[in-house]
């Protein structure tokens, strides 16, 4: 045990350890090397000794973290985005279909959304003076640099026209998708012809691809109850996976409401502190 004295001639204090079932301990002062007897207890103080041992300090705790009760949260939440994963992988395979349908749903619920069209030539440079018009709404407002929006616009795959003195007209299908500005570049080239270009399905396969990916990710942490921050990001990235009427999306959703009531149970107890 430890215990502080005091040396008898040169009143200098020390520090020192004692075995705990001893009643007396011969001392040496570290300053002047006196030799002294301390006494370790009360009883002992009728012997006719003068030095007593004083307690110092308190013996290190170690503070531990409390476990909370484990619940079923996280691995409902793994299996929810297991499904929206392969839900996404099945639409990012027939993406045109799935995606068509989708949108059909999220436009019937009155889901909108912003578009921006940028024009920009062979050189990169911006094209300001053009005629922008979407399927549905009219012309684009122009917004400066060779930008053109609009604002509240239905989502769905919308056909979309361009024209500009000088270029070549050109007639191209977007996907305006909810919640997000939907942004697209287009580079005009020069002519007096007219181009259609499709709805690219590859590309936007891709994007759902990684989307569903991210769910898949975010299944195992919630499956480890680890990274808590990797389970949040793959609810919510995974939000955009869609999935054939919106199933994928509102899954995703339930995901992310059972992480967040169940985020104490992620890298639940860290190791304890010695003060």
């Amino acid at each position: 045990m430890k215990g502080r004295t005091k040396c008898p001639d040169c009143k200098h204090e020390f520090v020192l350890d004692i075995p705990a079932d001893k009643k007396k301990h011969e001392a040496v002062c570290p300053k002047c090397e006196k030799k002294f007897t301390i006494l370790t207890s009360d009883s002992d103080k009728d012997s006719g000794e003068q030095f007593f041992w004083e307690e110092y300090g308190e013996p290190r705790k170690t503070i531990l973290s409390s476990k909370k009760p484990h619940t079923k949260k996280p691995q409902i939440v793994a299996i929810i985005l297991v499904c929206v994963f392969i839900i996404g992988i099945s639409t990012a395979a027939f993406s045109e279909v799935f995606i068509e349908s989708s949108m059909e749903v999220a436009s019937s619920i009155g889901l909108k959304s912003d578009v921006e069209i940028h024009l920009i030539n062979q050189t990169n440079i911006s094209i300001n003076s053009a005629n922008v018009s979407i399927e549905g709404v009219g012309n684009l407002k122009k917004a400066g640099n060779g930008s053109f929006i609009a604002k509240e616009v239905e989502v769905g795959i919308k056909k979309v026209e361009i024209s500009s003195q000088g270029y070549n007209s050109i007639t191209r299908e977007i996907l305006v998708a909810p919640i997000f500005t939907s942004y697209t570049e287009i580079k005009l080239s020069k002519g007096n012809k007219e181009i259609t270009n499709e709805f690219d399905n590859a590309s936007c396969s891709i994007i759902l691809v990684i989307f569903s990916i991210f769910a898949l990710l975010g299944a195992i942490a919630c499956y480890k109850r680890k990274h808590f921050d990797l389970a949040i990001i793959g609810c919510l990235i995974s939000i955009f996976s869609f999935g054939f009427f919106m199933i994928g999306s509102i899954l995703s959703i339930i995901a992310f409401i059972l992480v967040m009531k169940s985020r104490e149970e992620f890298d639940n107890g860290k190791k304890g502190k010695v003060f």
